[in-house]
């Protein structure tokens, strides 16, 4: 997950030093490039990382008393779902422009 995360801010990088006039859509994040630079976008990533990683010990100790539920693997594939369609997404607007 954490490599995920680095892979989108790094893709998201060169994009920004590579296309002229591209802009991130994430609202949020937009904000912190604008404000604080790619820093401040490093800082929230990590901070969905460290969410997410959360998520996974949640589903872990779970499992392991037995408890996973439907809902909670549901959960936990589309959060991982998301972040890979991101991930995808930047790497092929860098590759098709």
């Amino acid at each position: 997950m954490v490599a995920v995360q680095a892979a989108d801010i790094l893709s998201t990088h060169v994009a920004f030093q590579s296309l002229p006039g591209i802009q991130e859509l994430n609202p949020l994040a937009q904000s912190l490039i604008s404000h604080v630079g790619f820093s401040g976008l490093g800082i929230i990533k990590m901070g969905v990382a460290a969410t997410g990683i959360s998520l996974l010990e949640l589903v872990r100790r779970k499992q392991t008393r037995g408890e996973v539920t439907p809902t909670t693997n549901l959960a936990l594939r589309i959060s991982n779902s998301i972040y890979g369609i991101v991930l995808i997404n930047n790497a092929s607007n860098l590759l098709l422009k």
